[in-house]
């Protein structure tokens, strides 16, 4: 019941973020410009990649679960996937796990390496999210393994 709750409400946030006004995000993007670019690409909410396949993912922003003694962080994240050519796009959840370190002057968490380890796509089959899940951990890019200490804290 619980996992179920929690994915309705990381669907909500997708569909939330999704009804965001144009201009909104093209002035979210042209202020952020400004600022350093370690800053700029932890901040930058959701993130998207295109998958060797050329299908489309979109990460939401992760809602850390736990985040034990500030070294290894537990967090679940709302994604949308749309495949080459389809219509509307798969919304799902993922589960993130990662070892971390703080640089407490840039105020980021820094991921060495992150791990899906739950994955919940009702619409798709297994085998298809497994194989989504493998090419998400290969292309997030290494500048792009960071996220704002305030909001993991947060």
């Amino acid at each position: 019941m619980k996992r179920i709750v929690s994915s309705l409400l990381l669907v909500l946030m997708i569909m939330l973020s999704l009804v965001v006004p144009p201009g909104a995000t093209g002035q979210a993007m042209k202020s952020s410009a400004r600022r350093p670019a370690t800053v700029q690409t932890s901040d930058v909410w959701p993130r998207a990649y295109s998958l060797p396949s050329e299908a489309q993912m979109v990460v939401f922003q992760p809602q850390s679960q736990s985040w034990d003694a500030q070294k290894h962080l537990v967090a679940m994240a709302a994604v949308s996937y749309t495949r080459k050519d389809a219509p509307k796009p798969e919304l799902g959840t993922i589960k993130l796990e990662a070892d971390t370190s703080v640089a407490l002057q840039e105020r980021l968490v820094k991921f060495a390496t992150v791990k899906v380890t739950e994955t919940n796509f009702q619409s798709l089959p297994k085998e298809q999210v497994q194989e989504i899940v493998a090419q998400l951990e290969k292309i997030i890019p290494a500048d792009e393994r960071a996220i704002s200490l305030d909001r993991v804290l947060a």
